[in-house]
């Protein structure tokens, strides 16, 4: 007759541990990536304004073709261009008729192909608001003598009223290879 032999039983409790252990170190090893987006305000929705012509002299117009090439009024231009274009297209320093007669009526038109990179289409938006931005400050050290960030609520909201953000996002335009 052969000699039955018990194996040793295993202890699982070290296990549990182990695995603690292991869910701590992945937990605090691994980046998170966060999702990169554009804030927007929404203003309330109007009536009056739903349907509305703008007038030509009023609106810039900026495509973002699949290419990631920009075109601002059809023409082609460089990212690093799209902030002074925006911000002589707002303030109009020289009284031009062919733009808008107060940074309050300018509109810029952005429109985007369905091919087109978010990552160009972020640094695109980031520029238009950079150009805002500029506006701004340079509008509250001239009347106030301090930058944007540095005014109090009620005057940040003055300027803010005087260069108020007005992009019409158009959708999606597919492009000619699909």
């Amino acid at each position: 007759m052969k000699n039955k032999r018990r194996l040793p039983a295993f202890n699982a409790g070290a296990m549990a541990d182990i695995a603690f252990l292991l869910l701590i170190f992945f937990l605090v090893a691994t980046e998170i990536n966060q999702d990169k987006a554009v804030s927007v305000i929404l203003p309330p929705y109007s009536e009056q304004t739903a349907g509305k012509k703008i007038p030509k002299k009023n609106l810039l117009k900026i495509h973002i073709n699949g290419s990631n090439d920009i075109l601002i009024n059809s023409e082609e231009v460089r990212l690093d261009d799209v902030k002074n274009i925006v911000s002589n297209f707002v303030a109009n320093p020289h009284k031009e008729t062919n733009k808008p007669t107060t940074p309050s009526d300018a509109v810029i038109s952005l429109m985007n192909d369905f091919n087109t990179d978010y990552k160009s289409y972020i640094l695109l938006y980031a520029q238009i608001k950079a150009a805002y931005s500029a506006l701004r400050n340079d509008y509250s050290m001239e009347t106030f003598g301090v930058s944007f960030d540095a005014l109090d609520k009620e005057k940040k909201k003055g300027v803010a009223d005087v260069y108020k953000i007005k992009i019409s996002e158009a959708e999606f335009k597919p492009s000619k290879s699909q």
